[in-house]
């Protein structure tokens, strides 16, 4: 069996793509490139794609088997979604956003789903297994779930801690990285004032591409960052900082770099209790823990994962945990 990714494009995942390359992972990328707009175009026109896509898939998809299997990505797979109807083989999709925010952006942003369609029901049909991250979502949709998974192996991530004591500074810091939302204007201003109290430095990366902010904080930097830079932030900072959406249950990225990386995580997640992971020490729960004791919790020790514990969330790991699933659909 062969195992393909298709149009996994975003940075994170095309780091995720070539630390899996070891182990003889596949990707497929620009299988969408002359495809989805033309594709689209057809459709508004009447006219049918049928040859079109079969030209497409001739060119970019013709090596995969039967007995090969394909792993798609919840953003990407509608702008293809004909083409992977095309491919006779097992297929899987993975959801690494709460499903209302996903097809939020598919039909506002992308313009791939219209008003009166609904994501899961537009690509339940054509896949074998879908996974979520998010327990909700999960239990409301029969979707699997599937753990938060880092872009890299459980070897890189071994070789990056070896590392770890080279890039640490003797100033304490806490980091946050995210795209403007007013409640994260809201909760930086607050932790930011505790943090000056106990003397740790704000390294905060709130971007503002549209300037929607009427008050942008001073201590924030309008800019965004390759996920390979902030991995290496991650790994200068004593805290990380995470604010969700509300309602979000799902671990994010921020969540699992804390974890493996062995940093303190200021998050809003209140379901981060849930998890097995969990532990007062190194989690601090916005609106839920006393803001007056943040110092108090900067101040603490924290207590050891086990490995056995940060293993279940590396890319080897959730490629493995499908490969048994997709294994156990064949029985």
């Amino acid at each position: 069996m062969n195992i393909y990714f298709i149009e996994w494009n975003a940075n994170y995942e095309k780091l995720m793509l070539a630390n899996l390359s070891e182990l003889g992972i596949k990707e497929k990328n620009n299988v969408m490139k002359h495809f989805t707009k033309n594709n689209i175009k057809l459709k508004k026109l009447g006219i049918s794609n049928k040859l079109f896509v079969k030209i497409h898939h001739f060119l970019k998809l013709r090596e995969i088997k039967h007995d090969d299997l394909i792993i798609c990505n919840g953003f990407s797979v509608l702008g293809c979604l004909d083409l992977i109807k095309s491919i006779d083989c097992k297929k899987v999709l993975i959801i690494r956003d709460t499903i209302v925010h996903l097809e939020k952006g598919m039909k506002e942003n992308k313009k791939w789903l219209l008003p009166k369609d609904e994501f899961i029901n537009t690509v339940r049909d054509q896949f074998d297994i879908i996974y979520s991250f998010d327990p909700d979502d999960c239990k409301n949709f029969n979707l699997t779930f599937l753990n938060q998974f880092l872009p890299y192996t459980n070897k890189n991530v071994s070789d990056i801690l070896k590392d770890t004591n080279s890039t640490l500074s003797n100033e304490k810091s806490c980091f946050f990285i995210g795209e403007y939302r007013k409640e994260r204007e809201t909760y930086l201003y607050e932790i930011h004032d505790c943090l000056n109290s106990v003397n740790y430095q704000a390294d905060f990366y709130l971007f503002d591409k549209k300037k929607q902010s009427k008050n942008y904080p001073s201590f924030c930097k309008n800019e965004s960052l390759s996920y390979d830079e902030n991995v290496r932030k991650v790994i200068k900072s004593d805290v990380i900082i995470e604010i969700n959406h509300a309602g979000q249950k799902g671990v994010t990225l921020r969540a699992i770099e804390a974890l493996v990386f062995d940093k303190k995580l200021i998050t809003n997640n209140v379901h981060i209790m849930e998890y097995d992971f969990y532990n007062p020490d190194r989690f601090f729960i916005l609106s839920h823990d006393d803001i007056k004791l943040l110092p108090n919790f900067l101040d603490k020790k924290t207590t050891p994962t086990s490995d056995s514990i940060t293993n279940k969330y590396s890319a080897d790991y959730m490629v493995n945990t499908i490969m048994a699933d997709v294994y156990h659909l064949e029985k």
